[in-house]
């Protein structure tokens, strides 16, 4: 009884102290207005807390089955990450500009305008030489420019303004709710992110139930500072993607096959990288052709959304085009694949992304040959490709490890955690820059080498583990 006690003590004790560094993060944020030198803001102390965060993130993993569940405990949970998110609601994103993109997107789309097909840059008064850029009364143009005359510095920050938007149909009218809410302000877009990550909650206890796993398990995402920080702090869209996930895995875990097709089709239309796990969900309604065939008609219908954005996607200019062929930011398994094919050819970034996408779509597929078996198998086939495409990726921002986030509580992998620890140190480039050695040589492959190692030393241990109890 004793040992239970101190248990459920340290439980609350370690939510106390996650919910501390939340508030401290929330307030060092009004240290970094925009456009605010790195050097003269506490930056190193953000990302040192940030790592303390994720390491009492671990604290919370470790502790989870050795705490009994009551109802106390499971509203001190709920209650605490509410609190979390409250406070990074008004804080300042910390040295981050992609909600200035996501409110623009959306003053866009309300006023009737296509944003696949018009960048930033086509609502400025002047061009690069200075001379006016004169647009026909009534035309979309002149709309734009009347828009961006109206919100000039909110315009200004808009960044990379020469692409076009890279986000999909959902997110776009997600974009838009928050225009209609409340134009141009950062806390109208925060609510609509609060409600999606509630409902994405509800939905995790229901889960949790269903696999039979104690509700407690759900702090690893609702706790997480990651999410808390990135999805709220910094105000990152992925936070949507959520409750389309976790409908989708709970639909198919109820034999739900049209469901579970919508739910994946709205989390493709929210950020196109789920497409990786179709073949995980077609492959859990193997081999019956009537559920079969009610995931991919109902998956396909929410697919139609994205048509707008395809039909722009020919346009060197178009945020899909550009993202795929060129981005690269915090990577460290991608430069090394680009320096191997230095060797070999003269477009070494094009084979490199190349053989990423070879890599990650054969994990995927060959985790979904097994997804049928059992649910642990079906999960293991989300997160996995999810795993490998964040190591691989030639963008490693932190927030998309919240891709990674929602299905921790379904994981029990403990290497995974060391992503969450050293994601701040991403935060570093901007202390350092993206080209300084230090940066290239230590930061980066601290935060991607060590969880890799962890994950190596992980595996093999259950191999061998394996092996003796056979």
């Amino acid at each position: 009884m004793s040992s239970m006690i101190s248990s459920n003590r340290s439980w609350y004790s370690l939510i106390g102290l996650s919910a501390v560094l939340a508030l401290a993060l929330a307030w060092l944020s009004v240290f970094f207005p925009y456009g605010v030198d790195p050097e003269k803001a506490p930056l190193g102390l953000y990302v040192a807390l940030g790592v303390v965060a994720g390491f009492v993130l671990l604290g919370l993993r470790l502790q989870i089955t050795e705490t009994s569940v009551s109802r106390q405990a499971i509203a001190v949970l709920v209650v605490a990450g509410f609190a979390m998110r409250m406070a990074m609601i008004w804080s300042q994103p910390v040295i981050e500009d992609d909600s200035y993109r996501y409110l623009w997107d959306g003053a866009v789309l309300a006023h009737g305008i296509n944003p696949y097909i018009h960048a930033p840059v086509d609502a400025a008064q002047f061009d690069a030489l200075g001379i006016p850029n004169l647009a026909p009364v009534g035309s979309d143009i002149a709309a734009l420019q009347a828009l961006a005359a109206e919100h000039p510095e909110f315009h200004a920050r808009v960044a990379y303004p020469w692409v076009k938007t890279i986000y999909p149909p959902i997110a776009q009218g997600a974009f838009v709710v928050a225009h209609w809410i409340s134009p141009f302000e950062l806390v109208a877009w925060k609510a609509i992110l609060l409600l999606s990550d509630l409902g994405a909650l509800a939905l995790m206890f229901r889960l949790l139930s269903r696999l039979r796993r104690s509700p407690l398990w759900a702090a690893l995402y609702w706790l997480n500072p990651v999410v808390v920080t990135q999805g709220f702090g910094a105000a990152h869209m992925d936070i949507l993607l959520a409750p389309f996930l976790l409908g989708a895995v709970l639909a198919s875990l109820q034999n739900r096959a049209g469901l579970a097709g919508l739910a994946l089709g709205g989390a493709v239309a929210v950020k196109l990288w789920p497409l990786l796990l179709v073949p995980a969900f077609a492959a859990r309604f193997w081999p019956d052709v009537r559920h079969l065939a009610k995931y991919v008609l109902a998956g396909g219908a929410m697919l139609l959304l994205l048509v707008p954005q395809l039909l722009a996607a020919h346009d060197p200019n178009a945020g899909v085009v550009a993202y795929s062929e060129t981005w690269q930011r915090h990577a460290f398994l991608f430069p090394i694949l680009v320096s191997g094919f230095n060797i070999f050819t003269e477009t070494p970034d094009l084979a490199a992304r190349a053989l990423v996408a070879l890599i990650v779509g054969c994990i995927a597929l060959a985790l979904a040959a097994r997804a049928w078996s059992s649910t642990t198998a079906f999960l293991n086939a989300l997160s996995f490709p999810i795993l490998a495409l964040l190591l691989l990726s030639p963008t490693g921002y932190p927030w998309y490890l919240i891709w990674l986030a929602v299905l921790l509580p379904f994981n029990d992998s403990r290497a995974v955690f060391a992503l969450f620890i050293t994601a701040p140190l991403y935060q570093l480039r901007f202390l350092l820059g993206d080209d300084d050695a230090l940066y290239q040589s230590i930061v980066i492959p601290i935060s991607f080498g060590l969880p890799i190692l962890a994950l190596v030393w992980e595996w093999g241990f259950a191999r061998k583990a394996r092996a003796y109890a056979i």
